[in-house]
């Protein structure tokens, strides 16, 4: 069973490993991609990219349309 409390370290994950400035990805694309393992939403995604950023968490060169 997966846990809620992982949704953002798959966002982390997602974000470090399929995007760059070369590679853009939506916010969409991130849940649809979580979703197949735990429910989730665009809005859940935005959520936990905010925090991220809040938190100062250095992301890869990430771009999230």
């Amino acid at each position: 069973m997966q846990s809620k409390k992982q949704l953002i370290l798959w966002v982390l994950n997602i974000l470090n490993s399929e995007s760059d400035e070369s590679r853009p990805i939506t916010q969409t694309k991130i849940a649809d991609v979580i979703s197949e393992v735990y429910p989730c939403d665009r809005k859940t995604v935005c959520r936990n990219i905010k925090f991220l950023q809040e938190i100062e968490v250095r992301l890869s060169q990430p771009r999230v349309l």
